[in-house]
């Protein structure tokens, strides 16, 4: 039965991860719809994330838990860490990228950061949602998040989907060709997750 989990997870990975999901992101950002775009980056990053190892200091949330598996394994994953920190200690709650993007780009169809003075005045904090973006005076190879050089917060979706993309092949690697022990298993059961609910 174990194979045959791994087996599931890898098909579920060359068909759905590897197949739709990156092509759907890649033809998404070339059709310019860039908020669907940054909507399929952040559900697919906690999707992705159920078959992977815990990071380190993981808490929160199953959900919470697994989009951070994957956000803080992207190449960009220093700045996400950083971005999160920054947010957790300006916001409510002390919530992060995940409660603050996720949640209000999937249920309320408008990505915003919610900011609390010490006063206790609530503001909010648009994001927006651009192809590309300039953040720390560059273009090329620029973080998908970030603060840009105005101080708005910006998702670029071409990098999203470009780190997506070269995280999974590391992913894929790691847990199919290489068969990590922790990797394999942390597949196996995201395929459970995701197969059996």
């Amino acid at each position: 039965m174990s194979d045959e989990k791994l087996t599931e997870a890898k098909k579920f990975f060359d068909e759905r991860v590897k197949g739709w999901m990156i092509t759907d992101l890649k033809r998404s950002v070339s059709a310019g719809n860039n908020f669907l775009t940054a909507l399929g980056c952040l559900t697919y990053t906690e999707v992705i994330g159920a078959f992977l190892p815990k990071v380190n200091g993981e808490t929160g949330k199953t959900e919470e838990r697994r989009f951070y598996r994957c956000l803080f394994r992207l190449p960009s994953a220093d700045e996400f860490r950083s971005l999160d920190e920054i947010i957790r200690d300006e916001t409510t709650k002390q919530q992060g990228l995940y409660q603050h993007l996720r949640h209000s780009a999937t249920h309320a169809y408008a990505p915003r950061i919610k900011r609390r003075a010490r006063d206790g005045t609530i503001s909010y904090t648009p994001v927006a949602v651009a192809k590309v973006a300039k953040m720390n005076g560059k273009i090329k190879g620029c973080p998908p998040m970030g603060i840009d050089g105005k101080g708005y917060f910006v998702i670029a979706t071409k990098n999203y989907v470009n780190e997506l993309e070269q995280a999974i092949d590391n992913f894929y690697k790691r847990i199919f060709e290489d068969k990590e022990p922790e990797w394999v298993t942390s597949a196996k059961t995201g395929i459970d997750f995701i197969a059996r609910g």
